[in-house]
């Protein structure tokens, strides 16, 4: 098995963590809510850290832009796989400060905002993954 299949099988497991999350979130336990997408977030981190990140040092055609639709598409994925692990680093650092207290989990908007860009980043990544 290659780097980019457990790559791809890592990210599809954190959409089921966001999936699993929410379903903790409406069973109104946001505390496990809150631990699982954290736990989502350390394992985002961990593949940006150890996939995505060698990958610029090891393909220097792999960051040019290009008029191809599959290199905007690759560009989306960076710049929206960016944005989850630094909001749900704030927004998890911000509950803990807290005593993990569900009352300080506000900002609901950023919630969303990081969800959809997590979840567009993740359907880039996997388009990338089956084109050729």
């Amino acid at each position: 098995m290659d780097i980019a299949t457990i790559s791809l099988i890592l990210q599809l497991l954190i959409f089921a963590m966001l999936i699993y999350g929410y379903y903790r979130f409406r069973l109104g336990d946001v505390k496990g809510h809150g631990l699982v997408l954290f736990a989502a977030t350390i394992v985002h981190i961990g593949v940006i850290v150890l996939r995505m990140v060698p990958q610029f040092f090891i393909d220097p055609e792999f960051m040019t832009i290009t008029t191809d639709p599959l290199n905007w598409i690759h560009w989306g994925h960076v710049a929206l796989g960016l944005l989850p692990p630094v909001l749900g680093g704030y927004i998890t650092l911000r509950w803990a400060s807290h005593g993990f207290d569900y009352k300080f989990c506000r900002g609901k908007w950023l919630m969303r905002v990081t969800v959809i860009t997590w979840i567009v980043s993740l359907l880039f990544g996997i388009v990338m993954y089956f084109s050729p």
